[in-house]
């Protein structure tokens, strides 16, 4: 419903201010209007050496009564290696091994049939450590046992710190108060991850199709049937898509390149591991590193390439906008992650404007990833080499300028992106909630 709100509101108020002076450069500055188009003024300039230009910026709900400026900052030369000492490197989705590597130094590990060398060994120690084990006192810890759907629901339950005291209308006849395993099965039960029924067979070895089943519900995972993976033995399966969806994302594997095993047993090593993998999945999601996108069916990473340098911009802006007695805007994760989306479109997607043809306009693509917002507005860059460097120049156009004193602002969310071949790709976004 607010996104259908949210564009019927667009459709009658929002507009956005558009002007451009186009030379042969390498560095822009780019914006759109979506109620009124003002063409692209080619400048008649003949310089050969690369400069800089600027197309003006997007927002909704504002119109501004100022024409447009563009700036010319001649003879600037790309230098791709100017950045190599000041950016981050590129981040990938943190692995167990760095998320848990602390642990793995201090924790102390109380099962000796799991050795150092063991495939799953820092999975287990993590598993072991953080008590997710039902049966913690046992000697042997036995990775290759089957586990029981008491365990796996105690797993489960204790991974998402939800094996508490329970109150609930569980009806399984076999899984009474006094259980060591009822907090978590009545908890599960309560949040539809296990659906209520006569029995819930606690002491029954679960299959590895039941159990994905319960880790993408209980972690919330989007699943779909558009599927990298394709495995055929479960090609009439009714967990395939559940099966399908979580190996594309690398909480699970099949037995094989070809074969998934549907109906064989969890191992408790495996357990671990696929445990461990949801955490990790579940950190990134919150991290802002990844998000689920509708269109396009996948998960797909957010990194920004740089956050040290977005976080450079936000402060220029901050101390421009406090240079005008304007509020201060405040950091907006999620609205970051959405200009590294839009910065990733244009490298993926081999454009340099304010409409995606796969997402449209900044307010729709804010919408499509369920953002909340009064008023949106966005201003981008390329081939800019510093945060000074591109804040001074969007404070030199009068439309990009007016975007960042805009009064009514509150939040701001910066996204910087570097494409393979060099291009420096500049997203920053502003809101009103």
């Amino acid at each position: 419903m607010l996104r259908i709100f949210m564009n019927v509101m667009i459709l009658f108020v929002m507009f956005t201010s558009f002007s451009t002076s186009q030379v042969e450069a390498k560095s822009s500055l780019l914006t759109d209007s979506v109620t009124e188009e003002n063409a692209l003024s080619n400048s008649s300039s003949n310089e050969t050496n690369e400069t800089n230009k600027l197309v003006q910026p997007q927002n909704v709900l504002y119109k501004s009564s100022n024409p447009e400026q563009s700036i010319e900052n001649e003879n600037r030369k790309l230098q791709s290696d100017s950045i190599s000492s000041s950016i981050d490197e590129t981040k990938s989705v943190k692995s167990t091994s760095e998320i848990f590597n602390n642990m793995l130094q201090t924790q102390t590990f109380p099962y000796k049939d799991v050795k150092k060398g063991h495939w799953a060994y820092k999975e287990i120690v993590t598993f072991i450590n953080n008590d997710y084990w039902l049966n913690n006192k046992e000697p042997y810890f036995k990775p290759n046992y089957a586990v029981t759907r008491a365990e796996a629901a105690v797993a489960i339950a204790r991974s998402l710190n939800m094996d508490t005291d329970c109150v609930g209308d569980i009806k399984f006849a076999d899984v009474q108060s006094g259980d060591p395993y009822y907090n978590a099965v009545c908890q599960l039960t309560n949040a539809k991850v296990i659906e209520n029924g006569t029995n819930y067979y606690p002491n029954k070895k679960i299959t590895r199709a039941d159990f994905i089943k319960m880790i993408a519900l209980a972690y919330d995972i989007d699943v779909d049937s558009v599927n990298d993976k394709a495995f055929k033995d479960i090609t009439n399966h009714p967990l395939k898509n559940y099966i399908q969806s979580l190996a594309d994302i690398n909480i699970v594997s099949g037995v094989n390149e070809h074969q998934f095993a549907p109906e064989r047993h969890v191992t408790r090593a495996q357990l671990a591991i696929i445990i461990c993998r949801a955490i990790e999945f579940q950190e990134a999601l919150n991290n802002h590193e990844m998000i689920y996108d509708f269109l396009k069916k996948d998960y797909i990473e957010t990194i920004n390439d740089s956050a040290e340098w977005s976080k450079e911009v936000i402060k220029l802006v901050n101390e421009e906008r406090q240079k005008a007695n304007l509020p201060l805007l405040q950091e907006d994760p999620q609205l970051s992650q959405i200009a590294v989306i839009k910065a990733q479109d244009f490298i993926n997607s081999h454009y340099f404007e304010h409409e995606s043809i796969l997402y449209g306009q900044p307010w729709d693509l804010a919408a499509l990833f369920d953002y909340e917002f009064m008023t949106l507005g966005e201003n981008i860059a390329k081939n800019y080499h510093s945060p000074k460097e591109v804040v001074a120049a969007w404070m030199e156009s009068a439309g990009h300028r007016e975007n960042i004193l805009r009064p009514q602002y509150t939040n701001i969310g910066v996204a910087f992106k570097k494409s393979t071949d060099g291009n420096f790709y500049w997203v920053q976004m502003f809101s009103s909630k």
